[in-house]
């Protein structure tokens, strides 16, 4: 599997693994983590609680898109 690992990465992996010190990792475990602490922060994570609690309906509210795309809700009176 360790052999079929870069065929799969995009451009940012391709740059990041061969940066890696030879021997870094002792096991497939150790670079499956490093690969994740590596690149986490880089792809949209899903929602969490406060952002569910953000939704609002339609119905009893209105909200815009500003220019630095937050959205901006207020209650309809």
């Amino acid at each position: 599997m360790a052999n079929y690992f870069p065929v799969v990465l995009d451009q940012a992996g391709h740059q990041w693994l061969p940066g890696l010190p030879e021997d870094s990792f002792d096991s497939w475990e150790e670079l499956h983590q490093a690969f994740i602490d590596n690149f986490i922060a880089t792809y949209e994570q899903p929602g969490n609680k406060y952002d569910l609690k953000r939704i609002r309906d339609r119905k009893t509210s209105l909200c815009a898109i500003t220019s630095d795309d937050s959205r901006i809700c207020v209650l309809k009176s």
